[in-house]
């Protein structure tokens, strides 16, 4: 079985032309550009940058479109290349540890772009751990020189994320998933601010639940080694992973799912795994404190450890941090699942965890948990549920999303109301609840 690095190193050796044209039509195919809009460039080891053509249609972009530059300036390919070439160049120059730029027009974090003010990603620790502070660049028109220097002087002072006034948003990274990962963590977060709006004031993250999360990722452990006996489950996992992405529900590095294994062991979800590509080889077995060789598990691993050794009956964890679930954890407003009679059936009432608490001491957290309170919501971590199936925690994390995007929208429209408890307690008695 492949290990995470040499999965990834494979991905890796996919030609430039390749990984553009494919992320490319990713990128429209989510709704994150436009027909005409963005650009995406990867500087090569010869020092040549590969780039997105302007003008064309992005939902079908072959590798055939795609021009390459090298560091002469002789361009290479049967179109021109983006307008935007300039800044991309910029980049390259003013940091030399970035290899890849993407830039879109994605309407969460372009609403930033309009009002010329950048999102605080602080208030998701894991969006901040991503991508670091956001910036603007000030106005400058498209294609133009000023533009380049806006984004070269930005990117010097070490943004790895900026938003440019009145235009759209440019991620930069150390490859183009890397690149594309923060760009998407940028949007959601963005998305989760807007939808939080109409909730109240946003919370501020503590600076101890930033250090912890960091923490999670030189957490000592020792090595425990896969069977072959575990691979269809491999594949369970792998798939459910993919529809959560599809579903929104993750970003490509956002969102963590687990399934058991035996009674002290689980396989979950890789930190920084692409969860829109994730395969069978990408995911991490843990049993107790011990992971599989080579792997890095998702920064929740102790918290799914914590559920599962509280409760045997627990099958499979999942976390997220899809936007409307995400913009009730980041501020005080309190959901009712008693609004939406499907949300309560599968969410019943909800109760709220500390962020700091739910990576400190998991435990505690998992004793929260129980058949008639499947779902926790995160502090600043979006919201956890436990099942006895991948499917079932896909599906109450789904109905929570839908729900409170509902709720966030019927506040926009009216009052909503809450069932009384007689209602509830007809469908207590109808679905069987305890």
């Amino acid at each position: 079985m492949k290990s995470r690095v040499q999965h990834q190193a494979a991905c890796a050796e996919e030609a430039p032309a390749q990984q553009l044209s494919r992320l490319m039509s990713r990128i429209y195919a989510a709704g994150l550009t436009t027909t005409s809009g963005g650009n995406l460039s990867v500087l090569d080891e010869q020092g040549s940058i590969w780039i997105t053509p302007g003008g064309m249609d992005k939902s079908n972009l072959t590798p055939e479109d795609i021009i390459s530059i090298d560091p002469k300036g002789t361009t290479s390919g049967k179109h021109s290349p983006s307008i935007e070439t300039a800044f991309h160049k910029g980049l390259y120059e003013a940091r030399k540890d970035v290899r890849a730029v993407v830039h879109a027009h994605a309407p969460a974090s372009s609403a930033f772009c309009m009002i010329r003010e950048a999102p605080d990603l602080k208030c998701i620790p894991q969006v901040y751990l991503e991508c670091g502070e956001a910036a603007m660049t000030g106005y400058a028109a498209p294609g133009s020189d000023l533009l380049g220097e806006k984004l070269k002087h930005q990117a010097h002072k070490g943004n790895h994320v900026l938003l440019l006034d009145n235009h759209g948003a440019v991620a930069v990274g150390r490859d183009l998933l890397h690149a594309f990962q923060r760009f998407e963590a940028l949007n959601v977060c963005s998305s989760t601010l807007i939808e939080a709006s109409v909730l109240g004031p946003v919370k501020q993250a503590e600076e101890d639940a930033h250090r912890l999360l960091a923490a999670q990722l030189s957490y000592p452990a020792g090595e425990v080694h896969p069977s072959d006996d575990q691979y269809d489950k491999r594949v369970q996992l792998s798939g459910m992973v993919r529809r959560a992405y599809a579903r929104g529900l993750m970003t490509s590095s956002l969102g963590s799912l687990s399934i058991r294994v035996s009674d002290d062991a689980f396989l979950i979800t890789p930190f920084g795994g692409d969860r829109y590509r994730l395969s069978p080889e990408d995911t991490v077995l843990v049993q107790g404190q011990c992971i599989e060789p080579g792997k890095q598990p998702d920064l929740w691993t102790a918290l799914h450890r914590g559920i599962y050794e509280t409760d045997q009956v627990v099958s499979s964890v999942m976390t997220s941090l899809a936007p409307s679930v995400a913009a009730f954890a980041i501020t005080d407003a309190e959901y009712s699942a008693r609004t939406l009679t499907e949300g309560y059936v599968l969410l019943r009432d909800i109760k709220q965890i500390d962020f700091i608490r739910a990576l400190s001491d998991p435990l505690s957290c998992a004793a929260e948990l129980s058949e008639s309170c499947p779902v926790l919501l995160i502090s600043h971590g979006g919201m956890v549920a436990a099942g006895t199936s991948l499917l079932q925690v896909l599906d109450r994390i789904e109905v929570a999303e839908a729900s409170m995007r509902s709720a966030l929208w019927g506040s926009r429209i009216g009052s909503p109301h809450i069932l009384n408890d007689r209602d509830i307690e007809e469908m207590k008695a109808f679905f069987k609840l305890s």
